[in-house]
């Protein structure tokens, strides 16, 4: 990080902060300080010799504006791509809508590396990345809690994945999240198993044959990552590879009886 620019290491990419000069000192150094705080366990403390997105942040006291009148609504323009991997955006922004561009700088660059992003809870297991894919009220965040004293919480919603060196690697992703206790940082962790969990009032584990079964049910769960159609199908086929190829994919039963929970992975 320097005074002007900071890297963030995301899944081992990197994206190039630039906070150009303006004369608006209160909030250039708001700003800045809000996403070095925010984003803290992701920033590079070397600069690395190349970058994968960059986003340049600089002062405009002139705003395009939309409007809807049918629908009474307004828009206003928050960001621009300057080429394929290069944003303009604005001092004026919130952290929110910061998070919002990187959300899509992250996707273009892993969709272009035929990686993706699991919708799904995360613990540390016997040092490899354990994964729980449920869709909303199944119980993610849950079974996450249940085992954080046992074994270190990841995520508490979503997960990337990338294939390096025909191994499969989870990485953290640095989103805004309800579990805001849960650290996230930069590094990877070799992915151990995928639990397709599904609350119920017996305990089991069990593992999938079908690789037709696991496939719907990975495209089922994290269909709505997807932000347009192009970046849909093209994480659709990346799904498919990985389930044809990752054989560790087990469905998981489970209650709230925490020492029947923990019994199932100790």
């Amino acid at each position: 990080m320097t005074n002007n620019c900071l890297f963030l290491n995301i899944a081992d990419y990197y994206f190039k902060i630039n906070f150009l000069e303006n004369d608006l000192k209160f909030i250039f150094d708001n700003l800045k300080k809000e996403i070095g705080s925010k984003f803290s366990g992701f920033i590079s403390t070397n600069i690395p010799k190349k970058y994968q997105f960059e986003i340049n942040i600089i002062v405009s006291n002139k705003f395009d504006v939309f409007f809807n009148r049918n629908k009474k609504d307004v828009y206003i323009k928050f960001y621009r791509y300057t080429s394929p991997y290069t944003v303009e955006t604005y001092y004026q922004i919130s952290i929110y809508q910061f998070q919002l561009i990187l959300i899509d700088g992250i996707y273009r660059i892993l969709i272009k590396n035929k990686a993706f992003i699991f919708h799904a809870s995360a613990n540390l297991i016997n040092g490899k990345a354990s994964l729980f894919l449920g869709g909303d009220g199944a119980g993610k965040s849950t079974i996450m809690k249940i085992l954080r004293n046992k074994f270190t919480p990841l995520a508490d919603d979503s997960m990337i994945i990338r294939k390096i060196k025909d191994k499969y690697y989870a990485f953290q992703t640095p989103f805004i999240e309800k579990e805001t206790w849960l650290k996230r940082k930069k590094g990877k962790y070799l992915l151990g198993k995928i639990y397709f969990i599904n609350k119920a009032d017996f305990y089991s584990i069990k593992k999938i044959s079908s690789i037709e079964s696991a496939l719907k049910k990975t495209i089922e769960l994290n269909k709505h990552f997807s932000i347009t159609d192009k970046e849909y199908y093209q994480q659709v086929k990346s799904q498919m590879e990985f389930t044809s190829d990752f054989p560790y994919q087990y469905n998981l039963h489970f209650g709230l009886n925490k020492k029947k929970v923990l019994s199932l992975f100790i």
